[in-house]
């Protein structure tokens, strides 16, 4: 006749984990290797649980020895295994309860459902199993729910705290930790609620490090509830007035800051409505100030403007008209031929912006192209100036050098203190001719004005 057996138990997991001096290492990157001794863990939980059961053997309460075999599924009946059998000869077993260690290793237990199979046959015997029904389910500890995947840690309370995790071996899963803070009630308008908060005491660590090692992968995912909410807030320090700073990699020189958009990149100035004066600024690594955009619309840059302006619009002082002809070549160079000796000026209107994007402007300075046919003949003078409304004119730059070189050559008058443009600017010339006809010419080329904020 066959034996009837039946069991019934239950897991009972005691876990221990002792710390002395838990440190971390100090590096940015959380390293896909075993740890190393700066961690200093004195021991550590392992895989092992403890099953006690109540065995009948026909009836009647199990006492001797009797081997098991124990098996792990996903479902109560039928279903596949997980995980490795585990084997137990020669359990003692009195008036029907004994107590075995079982280890499936960590794979099995990732938060699915599990049932423990229990086969059992005398100690003594050498023969099959006999499979126990009906499967025993896998309980959980109650306070493991927290951690079993999409589990909810919910806290109305000033703080819940989830301790760090380690990455103990390559082999072992990536584990997602998932915060909510469901409590819509704020305390004051300066009071912020934080769904994940993640700190550090070290002076070049981070807060926080995400990081998606798949190639092209993102690393940080942020959206907002509206799409006038911000999706990203950089937060104050203790200072009243602190700024919101975004940095490409510190150990890198060479790195770079990328902002790319599908559309439209769109700045918001003064978006509390204040009424403090507000700016988009861009600095160099001095921290100078070299481009500016205010909130009314006016923009600053520090980089200078360059204008060329043609010299086929030179016409003579009104008294030296009849001492010079003007003849314009096709390099659209101004050739200035000499009727008589002497001194003689010649005059260049120039028109530019006296006001750029709102922002009032000055001449720095003036370039010039130039010719002599002969050393002679030269120019003696160089000057800008601008008309006044009071009908008289101011001088912007001017130089006396005497420029005589018989080959093209250039020359730049400028001045270590700008002044503003404020009304209509002329070049002055003034020509020195030791000689009359061809052989005398004075011939001018470009002409480039530089202009700075």
């Amino acid at each position: 006749m066959r034996r009837k057996w039946m069991v019934g138990g239950v897991i009972i997991v005691v876990l221990s984990l002792i710390f002395a001096g838990f440190t971390l290492a100090q590096s940015k990157e959380p390293e896909n290797t075993m740890p190393e001794s700066t961690y200093a863990i004195q021991s550590s939980i392992g895989t092992q649980f403890t099953y006690q059961g109540r065995l009948m053997d026909d009836g009647r309460l199990a006492n001797g020895t009797y081997d098991f075999r124990f098996r792990l599924y996903d479902a109560n009946t039928g279903g596949h295994q997980v995980g490795p059998t585990v084997i137990r000869n020669d359990i003692p077993v009195r008036n029907g309860l004994f107590n075995v260690t079982l280890d499936f290793g960590s794979i099995p237990f990732q938060g699915e459902a599990r049932w423990l199979q229990i086969e059992v046959r005398p100690g003594t015997s050498t023969g099959s199993y006999t499979t126990l029904a009906p499967r025993q389910p896998i309980q959980a500890v109650p306070y493991a729910l927290s951690l079993r995947p999409g589990a909810v840690i919910s806290s109305t309370g000033a703080d819940v705290h989830i301790n760090r995790t380690v990455r103990w071996s390559p082999s072992l899963p990536y584990y997602f930790t998932y915060g909510v803070y469901a409590n819509a009630k704020n305390g004051g308008a300066n009071t912020w609620s934080y769904g994940v908060y993640g700190a550090t005491e070290d002076p070049k660590g981070f807060g926080g490090y995400f990081h998606n090692q798949a190639s092209g992968g993102a690393a940080l995912y942020a959206r907002a509830g509206s799409d006038s909410a911000p999706d990203l807030i950089l937060g104050r320090n203790a200072a009243d007035a602190d700024n919101g700073v975004i940095a490409s990699e510190p150990d890198d020189s060479d790195s770079d800051l990328v902002l790319r958009t599908n559309d439209t990149l769109r700045i918001d100035l003064d978006a509390d409505k204040s009424g403090d004066d507000a700016d988009f600024e861009i600095r160099d690594k001095d921290g100078q100030l070299i481009f500016n955009v205010d909130d009314s619309g006016v923009i600053y840059s520090s980089a200078d403007t360059e204008i060329t302006v043609s010299p086929l619009a030179m016409v003579p002082y009104f008294q030296d008209e009849s001492q010079i002809d003007f003849r314009a070549v096709g390099a659209g160079v101004m050739v200035m031929r000499p009727n008589s000796t002497g001194i003689a000026a010649v005059y260049l209107p120039v028109n530019i912006p006296s006001m750029l994007f709102g922002h009032r402007v000055k001449l720095r300075s003036v370039r010039v192209c130039y010719k002599c046919n002969n050393a002679d003949s030269y120019i003696t003078s160089t000057e800008v100036r601008q008309t006044r409304d009071t009908g008289d004119y101011q001088t912007l730059l001017q130089n006396n050098d005497d420029r005589k070189s018989t080959s093209w050559r250039c020359y730049t008058v400028s001045s270590t203190s700008p002044k503003y443009i404020g009304g209509s600017l002329i070049v002055r010339f003034a020509l020195n001719y030791g000689g009359t006809g061809t052989g005398h010419e004075i011939r001018i080329g470009n002409i480039t004005l530089r202009i700075t904020e």
